[in-house]
């Protein structure tokens, strides 16, 4: 654009316009996949524009998603990306099901018939980092069963450090308000538990008390008196002195707090803006950005 107005004098937006429309073709199917897309994404400096290019593309576009020319570059980069993820991971599954003599086309045929999370939008959402009792354990296991059996597995080998650093990314984002008192929304890994196994919420509270924050902490599943078997050995064997600082009050938890953070996708915390008071609300998992991605102090953890 910039080349543009330099070689003809005018302004983009005002004398021209210009219009964007990533292509999801498949070389060898490119014709059908125009004429049958999957979505039409456009993206324009001005309406004008985007009326002309809607225009063109209306014969075969059942409906066009507008997006800013950013977000409609970076769909095109991540489609391709997440392609070439699936393949390498696919092939990593293969690799390993081969040298432990199982049939790897028969695991995934039956992994690809769960259209709720395995193919679906599920965990597609930027926000915090995994935890829990399944992910990690079952990812250290076939990193572990691959080396075992001589496999490389780059692509599954990165996804907990990635994990990591994700944390890292929260804990960084938190630092940079310098701040003292923070208040904790969320401690088990998943909303609607008190499952604090591998919790990213718990080594987030560890970290921020290791570096001198005063902390209040919320989470109305995680009742400490309640707790049995693994998740109260848990918190009273590893983490005794995170008990005295639950609270049972949301309005109490952060009644002090010079910043809030969102760490857990629980709908309490939706309208946390509201209790902040104008206080800065830091969202790791994305829960208060429908309502509140306006509100003045509010940011996200990756957006």
């Amino acid at each position: 654009m910039p080349r543009l107005e330099a070689v003809s004098g005018k302004a983009c937006g005002e004398h021209f316009g210009v219009a964007f429309s990533p292509e999801f073709l498949r070389e060898g199917t490119a014709i059908e996949d125009y004429r049958c897309s999957a979505r039409t994404v456009l993206a324009a400096t001005d309406q004008r524009a985007f009326d002309h290019a809607a225009a063109l593309l209306a014969p075969y576009a059942q409906r066009v998603q507008r997006a800013s020319l950013p977000v409609a570059e970076m769909v095109k980069l991540t489609d391709n990306s997440w392609h070439a993820l699936k393949v390498a991971y696919s092939n990593e599954i293969g690799r390993l099901c081969a040298a432990l003599g199982i049939d790897s086309q028969a695991v995934m045929d039956i992994f690809k018939t769960d259209g709720r999370l395995n193919i679906s939008a599920a965990y597609l959402s930027p926000g915090y980092a995994f935890g829990g009792s399944c992910l990690p354990k079952d990812l250290r296991t076939i990193i572990y069963r691959a080396r075992r059996a001589g496999v490389s597995t780059p692509v599954l080998d990165a996804i907990l450090p990635s994990n990591r650093e994700q944390v890292e990314a929260a804990l960084r984002a938190v630092e940079a308000y310098q701040v003292r008192r923070v208040a904790l929304l969320g401690l088990a890994f998943k909303p609607g538990t008190d499952d604090l196994r591998e919790s990213a919420m718990v080594e987030l509270a560890e970290r921020l008390l290791g570096k001198g924050y005063e902390l209040a902490i919320h989470d109305e599943y995680v009742n400490v008196d309640r707790l049995v078997g693994a998740n109260r050995a848990c918190i009273y064997d590893r983490h005794p002195h995170l008990v005295s600082l639950l609270s049972d009050s949301l309005e109490v938890a952060v009644k002090d707090a010079e910043l809030i953070v969102i760490a857990q996708g629980n709908a309490a915390y939706r309208d946390v803006c509201d209790l902040a008071a104008g206080r800065p609300v830091l969202d790791l998992c994305g829960i208060g950005r429908p309502a509140a991605a306006a509100a003045p102090g509010y940011r996200g953890l990756a957006w």
